[in-house]
């Protein structure tokens, strides 16, 4: 798993704006959990990585839903407060105020695993993280 400590079992939940945008820093790592290894998008040298590419790519968000869930099942069995409350986050921009996947910072992320692994790039949470750093 991942070896964050606020993402641990047994983890509390975030109790400010600080924990928060921490958690959220640990998108690109959640990205290389196997369980995403399906929806990492098979990608041709010869694509720029762009908006409109990653929207037509990742529209169908049914793997990334279920993969969400399977995860969120998990925290909630290990009373891990930090992973819960990161992959609700990730649930409600795809089933209460769904955003274009250009948007979801994890299927960013996975679609920019992608792209590194489609250039013969670095594929690691920390090239990812930088790439998503960039990404507008």
């Amino acid at each position: 798993m991942i070896p964050r400590p606020e993402l641990q079992p047994g983890s509390p939940e975030p109790t400010s704006p600080a924990q928060i945008d921490e958690l959220l820093t640990a998108v690109p790592e959640l990205a290389f959990l196997p369980e995403f290894d399906a929806c990492i998008p098979v990608m041709d040298a010869t694509i720029e990585a762009s908006h409109e590419d990653v929207d037509s790519r990742m529209s169908d968000l049914g793997d990334v839903k279920a993969v969400l869930q399977t995860l969120s099942n998990a925290a909630t069995s290990q009373a891990n407060g930090g992973l819960s409350f990161l992959v609700r986050s990730l649930l409600h921009f795809i089933e209460v105020q769904a955003v274009p996947p250009s948007q979801h910072p994890l299927v960013v992320a996975l679609y920019l695993r992608g792209f590194a692994r489609s250039q013969g790039g670095a594929e690691t949470p920390a090239s990812v993280a930088a790439a998503m750093d960039t990404w507008r």
